[in-house]
């Protein structure tokens, strides 16, 4: 979505764009999650209120975390699939199969809460149902989903083991370390720990009197209402140290890193039963307008109190742009990366000097006729074999070819860089970023989920007209009668 929009528009817009974007997202969502029991305006409220509430306005002015920002979106939608299996099975198994694979595209922190909710509520719906059928559909729409999404999810649990993955669980970003209130944690991330802390127990306080205002909900949509509500009180129960087993004991669960992630759940069920709870409300002419100006004045002071890096967008663009490519994080250095050894300005092509970290700039003899971003084309006419250093990071999965034959290609020790060989005379060298087999298989895995999903919803279509059509006959039949 953000490439799309950096391809037709210029890149200082593109955040304020993909903002929008989502809050419009959200917005379709929780009106359609909330349409299923609320009247028309009444679910428009709703929508309003969950693309306005706080932490999404953190999460894109605060933290300019787009890709959690988009997850939040989405997430509306997983729970409208969710809550649709019990009635509607077919339709269910789509919704939840889809949002589920575009959560865990957009973010994988997000894909992992999101997986957790789903499990909670169907698990809560089957129960109060006493029913099992909620429970497999929604296993069977979440492994449909999760298959959607192999293409990029299989390919990043595998390939773990080429980078530094450990660094996203070093002690001052493990869960532990960023609670509410934490006094640890990333220099910046505990500053910002501190400063949503406070609004995070207001939002926590929120969703609990949301949930006590809606009760009545029990009695009418009972699975709906225990959903919400346990989904609120685990999320909040969550975001303090008193959580702690259950972090370090669920499967990848630490990967979230920051509890305070568990805000976008808890807002979206905080939503729907607050504007249960108004709409049915004897209160509501006076309770809207004083929502709306809480809701308001909240997110005033934080659009207000945003940090501003005006520069943010047009340093990155640049960077691309001058070929310079922008600086990665740690966990996602290869295991022969020293990424802080690494010359902030190498040249593409540099001969290696045992005795300097430094470039001397590309030798005479050589130029780069391809160099994009999968593929690399070198054309050398030297009078000895000289071996280059390459601005590349060595991964496993860069493969090469001199003069049309395989060519081996080196580990710098000190920069991370690859190193290979080129032959005395004239040589063309094609360095390619190769096709590994985890990333066909989860290709594989994609479009099989895919084709299952087609051919679900087919055959939902084909049913539903042949359950519609004796009726038809029968209403002819009649009226020729």
């Amino acid at each position: 979505m953000g490439g799309i929009l950096g391809v037709l528009l210029p890149w200082t817009l593109v955040p304020a764009i993909f903002v929008w974007l989502s809050m419009i997202l959200a917005a379709v969502g929780m009106r359609k999650l909330a349409a299923d029991w609320l009247p028309p305006d009444a679910a428009m409220i709703a929508a309003l209120l969950y693309a306005l509430n706080p932490y999404l306005l953190v999460t894109a002015y605060t933290r300019c975390a787009y890709a959690e920002l988009l997850a939040s979106a989405s997430f509306p939608f997983l729970l409208w699939g969710a809550f649709r299996i019990q009635r509607d099975p077919g339709k269910g198994f789509v919704i939840v199969a889809i949002s589920l694979a575009s959560i865990w595209l957009a973010n994988l922190p997000g894909g992992v809460i999101a997986t957790y909710t789903l499990a909670l509520v169907l698990l809560i719906v089957s129960v109060l149902l006493r029913s099992i059928q909620p429970l497999l559909y929604g296993a069977a729409a979440a492994l449909t989903g999760l298959g959607l999404a192999a293409f990029a999810l299989f390919p990043a649990a595998w390939e773990q083991k080429w980078v530094y993955i450990d660094a996203v669980i070093r002690p001052n970003q493990l869960p532990e370390a960023n609670f509410l209130f934490s006094r640890f944690g990333v220099a910046n991330m505990y500053i910002f720990n501190h400063r949503l802390s406070p609004l995070a127990v207001l939002l926590i306080l929120g969703a609990v009197a949301s949930a006590i205002a809606a009760r009545h909900m029990r009695y009418g949509t009972p699975a709906v209402w225990w959903s919400l509500t346990v989904l609120c009180i685990l999320s909040g129960f969550l975001m303090f140290p008193v959580s702690v087993a259950i972090w370090r004991t669920l499967p990848e669960l630490r990967f979230v890193q920051f509890p305070w992630r568990w805000l976008f759940p808890m807002c979206a069920a905080a939503t729907l039963l607050v504007s249960f709870a108004v709409i049915q409300s004897k209160r509501k002419r006076i309770l809207l307008p004083v929502l709306g100006l809480g809701l308001v004045a909240v997110d005033a002071t934080i659009v207000y109190a945003k940090h501003v890096y005006p520069h943010f967008v047009a340093e990155i663009a640049d960077k691309f742009h001058s070929g310079r490519g922008y600086d990665g994080l740690l966990e996602y250095m290869p295991l022969a990366g020293k990424g802080r050894y690494l010359p902030a300005d190498a040249p593409f092509i540099a001969p290696v000097d045992p005795f300097s970290l430094q470039s001397s700039g590309t030798p005479s003899g050589v130029y780069v006729e391809v160099w994009s971003p999968e593929r690399k084309v070198i054309r050398a006419d030297l009078p000895h074999a000289m071996t280059v250093n390459l601005k590349l990071l060595a991964y496993p999965a860069w493969q090469a070819s001199v003069n049309g034959k395989p060519a081996a290609l080196q580990d710098n020790p000190q920069t991370g860089q690859i190193m290979m060989v080129l032959p005395a005379g004239a040589s063309r060298t094609e360095i390619k970023f190769a096709q590994t087999w985890d990333r066909a298989v989860g290709a594989e895995i994609s479009i099989g989920s895919g084709v299952v999903l087609i051919a679900f919803w087919q055959l939902i279509v084909v049913s539903r007209k042949r359950a519609t059509e004796p009726r038809e006959v029968e209403v002819v039949s009649a009226k020729a009668a």
